[in-house]
């Protein structure tokens, strides 16, 4: 049974999305967002009446992007959760029609740029009752309390001892996806092709710069880094990849992830640095671009390292909007 505290938050919620609470908020128009609006989207699960009763909660942060909180598994300690940014428009095509609130009065936008990098790198479990999203999107707000637990990653040792990333359509397994790994892996793998476009970074981890490679080990385990999971640092503790997307949908996720998340995770990561320079400003136009695309995932063709790549200029995408800077 729910404590009374517990009863009040679900209250709270409840009453939250039934009505937009217009004590508090204001509905504004998809075009005139803003920093700070919460987004209010269908949820994924697939029952009718669950997508009616209940909306995800997303905050808007600027430049295109939104911030949110996902279930993701269950485990022996209860419900984990993700946090995450992700491409607004990419979200709207994926999940439905959106309602946008606002907070009558405003927000402290330097609260909020606070709270959004420390949650990046902060840890959280998900419950539906008293810790779900529309709970971390108030927060953000200032209007509610969201039980989380910062995170501190003082090594690269220390930082791999959980790992809950699924495998997805990246743990390759049949002929045909190890025969694309190959081709894509190659390039990590042989010394020469590494030699000519890359250095590692020994303290990478610990130190990265926008445009650093990430390279983590899949769920599945193979040593050498043979099966990479490859993502590109952008900045403020936050890492940009393509995940493939549970189940048979060949859909993909363009999505920003705390660095101390990825490493806990994912495990320990190889950091690997561009030779030359790095046009920062087309980075950060790519990154942007990137954001707003609904990808189609495929092991082979188009995956995390075509992704990474392109977003570095060192190859091709499918994604017409990201490939074009490069």
């Amino acid at each position: 049974m729910l404590s009374s505290s517990s009863s009040t938050r679900v209250y709270e919620i409840i009453k939250f999305v039934l009505s937009g609470d217009k004590e508090f908020f204001e509905e504004v128009s998809e075009s005139n967002v803003q920093p700070g609006d919460i987004v209010l989207v269908p949820c994924l699960n697939k029952t009718g009446i669950i997508r009616k009763l209940f909306q995800h909660a997303a905050v808007y942060c600027g430049d295109g992007e939104v911030i949110h909180f996902q279930n993701t598994t269950s485990t022996s300690s209860g419900k984990s959760g993700r946090i995450s940014k992700e491409g607004f428009e990419a979200m709207i095509q994926e999940r439905g029609k959106c309602q946008i609130l606002r907070k009558k009065g405003g927000i402290s936008l330097s609260d909020f740029n606070s709270k959004i990098k420390e949650l990046m790198n902060s840890k959280a479990n998900y419950n539906v009752c008293i810790n779900n999203c529309i709970h971390f999107a108030l927060y953000l707000l200032d209007m509610v309390k969201f039980y989380k637990e910062r995170v501190e990653i003082q090594n690269e040792d220390d930082s791999g001892s959980s790992r809950d990333g699924t495998g997805g359509p990246e743990t390759w397994t049949g002929p045909q996806t190890v025969a694309g790994a190959v081709s894509t892996a190659a390039f990590f793998l042989c010394k020469e092709m590494l030699g000519q476009h890359f250095d590692e970074v020994p303290d990478g981890v610990a130190e990265p710069q926008p445009g650093d490679l990430f390279l983590f080990p899949l769920a599945s385990g193979c040593p050498d880094w043979w099966e990479g999971h490859a993502s590109v640092y952008c900045g403020d503790g936050e890492i940009i990849h393509l995940e493939g997307s549970s189940g048979m949908s060949p859909s993909g996720i363009v999505a920003k992830h705390g660095k101390s998340h990825l490493l806990r995770t994912r495990g320990p990561a190889k950091v690997l640095r561009k030779k030359g320079s790095l046009d920062a400003a087309a980075l950060q136009q790519r990154i942007r671009a990137a954001m707003d695309q609904v990808v189609e995932y495929d092991a082979v063709t188009c995956n995390c390292v075509h992704f990474a790549l392109a977003l570095l200029g060192l190859g091709q995408f499918t994604t017409d909007t990201v490939g074009a800077t490069t």
